[in-house]
This record gives C-alpha cells, sequence and structure tokens, in this order.
C-alpha cells in the first residue's frame, strides 16, 4: 500500500510549508594545557582560546544571512538561514585551567548550496580566526561533523494532492492558506523517498524548542477541521 500524502502538523501558524533549509551539525575541539589555578599563567586556557571561534562564526551567520537569498523561509523569519552555537563544554574544575573546550552547532544552509561548500566555510572560518595565535597554529582547532546531516527539502506545490488541500483549505479557514518555507527541518523531508506529495500544517504557538513551548487552542480547532475536512474530501466522503 502507498499513502496518497503526507501531512506534518508542525506549528506552522496554519501556513502550509513546502521546504525547509538543509541541517548539519558540527562540533569545534579546542586544545589548552591543564595548570594549577594559582599558576594559571603557566596554563593555556582552552575556554579563552574558543572565544575567537565564536566571534567569527557568530559573524558568518551574519554574513549569511545578509548574501543568501531562501524566499519562502524569509517571508516568515526575516532570514534566509541560521548558524546556531548550542552547547559550549569545558574544563574540568573550578581549580584548574580550562585543557580543553568543546562547542556545538548547527548551521541551516539554502537549495543551490551543498554540504561540502558549508563545511569547508566553516571550517575555514573556524582556522582564520586563530591564524594569529601561536598555540593554536601548533594545536589548531578541530571541526567535526556529527549526528544530523539533511539537505535542503523543496516541495512541488502543482500535486493534486497540494492543489486540493488549499482549496479546502480556503473554504474553511475563509481565505487560502498562506504557503511558506519552515527555517527548522521538518519529517516531510522523508517523503521523496517514497515519491509521495507532502506539505506541513499546523496551529499557531510560539517558543519552539524554549521554555514554555505552546499552540494555541482556537488556532489548533482551526488546523484540525480543515485536516479533517480535507480527509473527508480527498477520500470522497459526503456529509
Amino acid at each position: 500500500m502507498k499513502a496518497d500524502g503526507m501531512i506534518i502538523s508542525e506549528p506552522s501558524r496554519e501556513g502550509v510549508w513546502v521546504t525547509h533549509p538543509g541541517i548539519m551539525y558540527f562540533r569545534v575541539k579546542v586544545l589548552g594545557l591543564p595548570a594549577h589555578a594559582a599558576l594559571s599563567h603557566k596554563g593555556v586556557n582552552a575556554i579563552v582560546k574558543m572565544i575567537p571561534i565564536i566571534k567569527a562564526l557568530e559573524a558568518l551567520d551574519l554574513k549569511r544571512a545578509k548574501t543568501l537569498s531562501y524566499p519562502l523561509v524569509e517571508k516568515q523569519t526575516g532570514r534566509p538561514c541560521n548558524l546556531s552555537l548550542g552547547k559550549l563544554t569545558a574544563g574540568d574544575w573550578v581549580s584548574t585551567v580550562a585543557g580543553w573546550a568543546v562547542l556545538e552547532g548547527r548551521v541551516g544552509f539554502v537549495p543551490g548550496e551543498t554540504k561540502k561548500q558549508v563545511q569547508e566555510e566553516i571550517e575555514q572560518t573556524v582556522g582564520e580566526a586563530v591564524q594569529g595565535d601561536e598555540w593554536c597554529r601548533e594545536h589548531p582547532p578541530q571541526v567535526e561533523w556529527f549526528g544530523w546531516m539533511t539537505d535542503p527539502w523543496v516541495e512541488p506545490q502543482d500535486s493534486p494532492f497540494m492543489k486540493n488541500f488549499l482549496t479546502v483549505g480556503e473554504r474553511v479557514l475563509g481565505a487560502p492558506p498562506v504557503i511558506l518555507g519552515s527555517s527548522g527541518g521538518l519529517d516531510n523531508r522523508f517523503a521523496p523517498y517514497f515519491h509521495t506529495p507532502s506539505f506541513a500544517f499546523g496551529p499557531s504557538g510560539g517558543n519552539h524548542h524554549s521554555i514554555d513551548e505552546y499552540v494555541e487552542i482556537p488556532s489548533l480547532l482551526r488546523v484540525t477541521e480543515t485536516l479533517a475536512a480535507f480527509a473527508a474530501d480527498w477520500c470522497g466522503l459526503t456529509d
């Protein structure tokens, strides 16, 4: 049995998401030299060595936001993609100079960019950030790629599945759902492997991946009604 289509009910603010950026996770490792805190001048603090790398990656994020284009995502978020630094761990305890530091981040990339291009850009940025540091020249930071590594997903908008949903959505909601792109990754990316049309449609909400994540109940009810009406229409059911 093959499904006619797939709808992911991510909180899309009642818009229809048909694309998302490519996403990769990366890790930067910096080596220091441990020493007693009372003799910290004899050690090399990996936390301090990581600071210019963090600043350089923040600058790269702003540069990419200004120079790249991804209209359907920009329409929703105001920028084409994001480079986010999500985790920093370092040192063994407070009374020892930090002998190591590990920074982990997530980079989004737009259609037309390749994984290799983005990886090289990150690695070059990290290397250039510390090229004037003698310790880092002798002990260069290491960049690793791990975990999530997906290409951009782009759904054609001319499938009967999509067109029928937009028609039903207009009837239920009173206006056609807006076509948008998600700045986060979606499970819709798996649909092309099965040659299945797919999009995301869900309620309004906020604070995603943060404290007090929520969806709005009235919006949730509208989305539920829309999905039920579409399922009935697509399956040929009558009142």
